[in-house]
């Protein structure tokens, strides 16, 4: 019965070393601002796909925006002169990282930017405009019916090039992959231990961007989403049932597995 979760577990340890975001983040610099016309803020993706009204009505003010390290969620604050953003904005991500470890908290709320006084920085959000935020990946064993739910981040850039994304858990490793099918709903997504499983992307509610990313192969079910794990829980509770009219063959003892191997 737990040879689904080894398998994944095992595959974890061997993909998500080479995965550390902090690897990858300390060869950047978020505070500098880069110079020339061509690193204005205003020619940035970040800028034509992010921003609001504030932002477009403050452009000549040479404003700031805060903005934490990849993969951390996306959740920006602009501000100009000395308001104290900082603070704002680490309240925020706290917020959405409630009951994360700390570590993890701690990374997200170093203070980064991705304009600085009207600039770009070498922030990867300002070119590829990329859109994080906490979510949720239920995977099920269709043999089996054993099945785990993690707090993930959900990467995507489905508002601007719609090329793919990638889903990252709490240690923010990242353990799936996603590729958009020719700017269409439709994804190839690829998780640790359970191959490739054709995808669709859905809007379940316009309140919010509420979305899910939802496939299945020949051995399993995969569900990520912006809702957290008590919102997939509430609303799909039929994936979460366990069929009781098998006959036992093997280990009849014990009962399916349902968080316990796949590491957060």
């Amino acid at each position: 019965m737990a040879r689904f979760y080894i398998i994944l577990a095992l595959s974890f340890l061997v993909i998500c070393v080479a995965n550390t975001p902090s690897a990858e983040a300390a060869e950047l610099d978020f505070k500098t601002p880069l110079s020339g016309e061509e690193n204005m803020m205003t020619n940035s993706s970040f800028y034509k796909v992010k921003a609001n009204n504030w932002l477009k009505q403050n452009k000549d003010k040479l404003p700031s925006v805060i903005m934490a390290k990849p993969p951390c969620p996306s959740r920006w604050w602009g501000y100009y002169g000395n308001f104290d953003a900082e603070t704002k904005w680490r309240r925020k991500i706290k917020e959405d990282l409630k009951g994360w470890p700390q570590t993890t908290i701690d990374y997200c709320t170093e203070v980064a930017y991705v304009i600085v006084d009207g600039q770009v920085t070498q922030h990867p959000t300002a070119s590829d405009a990329m859109n994080r935020t906490t979510g949720s990946l239920f995977i099920k064993n269709k043999k089996s019916d054993e099945f785990f739910i993690i707090n993930v981040i959900q990467e995507n850039d489905y508002n601007s090039k719609k090329s793919g994304g990638n889903i990252y858990n709490q240690k923010l490793e990242k353990v799936c992959e996603f590729k958009f099918v020719n700017q269409t709903d439709d994804a190839v997504v690829k998780c640790i231990g359970i191959g490739t499983i054709a995808a669709k992307v859905e809007l379940i509610s316009f309140i919010g961007g509420k979305y899910r990313v939802f496939g299945e192969n020949d051995s399993a079910i995969m569900l990520g989403s912006n809702l957290s794990v008590e919102e997939t829980k509430e609303k799909y509770p039929h994936l979460f049932r366990i069929k009781t009219d098998k006959k036992c063959t093997f280990n009849c003892g014990s009962q399916p597995k349902k968080n316990s191997d796949f590491p957060n």
